[in-house]
This record gives C-alpha cells, sequence and structure tokens, in this order.
C-alpha cells in the first residue's frame, strides 16, 4: 500500500512539472506573440515615418528644381538683355560704307554690289567710330581702288569722304571724316581669351540692312596679309560672316569693348573668319 502512495505521489509530481513546462511555454509564446506585434508596429510606424518624410524630400526636391529653372530662366534673361544692350551701344558706332566703283574682283573679300538709281555699282562694307572726331575705322580692302566713298548714317544721311584716308599695316584703314558718332571702346592692352563670346554688325544683305550676329574666339593665330612684310596677330571667329561684314567692329559680349576689326571670311570652311586683333594700346601704331 505504501509502494502504491508512493507512486501516487511521483505521479503527482510528475504532472506538476509538466504542468508548470506547460505554463512557462505558453507564457512564452504569448510573450512572443506581444513582441512579435509590438516588432511589426513599431516597424510599420518607422516604415510611415520614413515614407513621410521621403514624400517632404521629394516635394522640398520638386520646389528646389523649380527654384533653381527659374534662376535659370532669369539668368537667360539676364544674359539675353544684356547681349542686346552691348549690341544697341555698339550700333550707335557703327556705320555702313559704299564705294564706287564696285570691287568685282576682288576674290575672297568682295563685298556686297549695290546698284544705285543712276546704274552705278557700289560695294558695300560697314565701318565704326573710334574717336571723339567721330573718324571711322575699316578695313583697306573695304575702300581698296575707290573713287568715291560715301558712310550711310543710322538716320539715312550720307556723308562724303573727300580725302584723309590713312592705311596702316595690316587690312586696316582710317577714313578722316566728322561722323559725330560716339566713339566704340577698345580693349585697353592684351587679347580676348580663347572661347570667349563676341559680337559683329554689318551690311551682308545690302544698303540700310544691319544684322547682328553672335560669334566665339576659335583661335589666336600669327596672320600675314597680301602685300605686307610683317604678320598680325589675328582671332579666328567662330561665326558665319559673310559679304559687307568686312570692316565692322568685333566686340566681347561681356564688357562691349571692342577687340578687333572683321577682315575676312574663308570661303573653304564655312563659319570661320579672320579679324585683326586691336587694342587701345596698339591701336595708334595700327591706324595713324
Amino acid at each position: 500500500m505504501q509502494k502504491g502512495l508512493n507512486r501516487n505521489k511521483n505521479k503527482n509530481s510528475t504532472m506538476e512539472k509538466i504542468h508548470k513546462i506547460l505554463i512557462l511555454l505558453s507564457f512564452f509564446i504569448v510573450l512572443a506573440i506581444i513582441l512579435s506585434s509590438f516588432s511589426i508596429n513599431t516597424s510599420l510606424r518607422i516604415y510611415d515615418k520614413l515614407d513621410s518624410k521621403l514624400g517632404n524630400l521629394n516635394t522640398e526636391t520638386k520646389l528646389i528644381n523649380q527654384k533653381l529653372d527659374s534662376i535659370n530662366n532669369s539668368l537667360w534673361l539676364e544674359s539675353e538683355k544684356h547681349f542686346l544692350e552691348v549690341m544697341n551701344k555698339i550700333d550707335n558706332s557703327v556705320v555702313e560704307i559704299r564705294v564706287y566703283p564696285a570691287q568685282k574682283n576682288s576674290g575672297n573679300l568682295n563685298a556686297v554690289i549695290y546698284t544705285d538709281c543712276q546704274g552705278r555699282d557700289w560695294s558695300i562694307g560697314t565701318g565704326f567710330s573710334i574717336n571723339s572726331d567721330g573718324h571711322i575705322l575699316t578695313a583697306k580692302h573695304v575702300i581698296k581702288g575707290a573713287e568715291i566713298i560715301l558712310i550711310s548714317l543710322k538716320n539715312g544721311t550720307l556723308m562724303e569722304v573727300g580725302g584723309g584716308i590713312t592705311s596702316g599695316y595690316a587690312d586696316v584703314a582710317i577714313l578722316h571724316v566728322k561722323s559725330g558718332l560716339p566713339p566704340v571702346k577698345f580693349i585697353e592692352e592684351g587679347l580676348l581669351e580663347l572661347g570667349s563670346n563676341i559680337g559683329f554688325i554689318g551690311f551682308p544683305l545690302g544698303p540700310n540692312v544691319r544684322t547682328k550676329t553672335r560669334g566665339s574666339i576659335s583661335s589666336v593665330v600669327p596672320y600675314r596679309y597680301e602685300g605686307d612684310n610683317l604678320d598680325t596677330i589675328v582671332y579666328i571667329i567662330n561665326s558665319f560672316v559673310n559679304k559687307g561684314n568686312s570692316g565692322g567692329p568685333i566686340f566681347s559680349l561681356k564688357t562691349g569693348e571692342v577687340i578687333g576689326i572683321m577682315n575676312a571670311r574663308n570661303e573653304e570652311m564655312s563659319g570661320i573668319a579672320i579679324s585683326t586683333a586691336l587694342n587701345k594700346k596698339g591701336l595708334s601704331e595700327v591706324v595713324y
């Protein structure tokens, strides 16, 4: 009987242990479920926060891009405004040059041909005022062989150049006429940097039709004009230049300063032209 009682005690003790183990397992299972649920909720909250922040970041990025676009547009408009201001200021000093008789056999330097009401053929070139007297600077080839030289102002006034034409070395000449036009401002000294944006004005379409064109400096090289004994420093202009542009000013679109004079275009390579490099310091040596 005593043995039976001991067996019951042992059995009860085992059952109690099993029961405790089951309780512990249940507790851990419930704890794991709670922790898992907490972790999922926490992860969802973190994800929601990240998603919200990413949305805000995207909105801020769009706003920044819109502001950058607005700034770029403003800069572009300012650049265009500055370009027009520089062009218009230089234009006040530019004149059309008419030469009789027309240079019909002057090769790639030939200018636009204009026939007047009397049936006379004239060459057309460009020039610009360089001092307070309104003396006009132009290319030497524009006035080569001239019997009559007229300058035409923006208001339509025609002035005859009666004399005092001085040619220096290179393809440069000065017309001693009191045009009354404001002088251009020359770069003080040195050369414009390669790649700089430039503008030029001329009359490639005929009388009284001014064209204003942009370009850039693609090279600076020594060059010897026909009939000269010395090399001249010239700019190679990367732009489309046509007959009638010869003698016009080449100027920086950044500063508005004249840096050269248009001389010739390259017939073999379209979009390439040659401009004698000029500055205030060396100008008197060239034209006086």
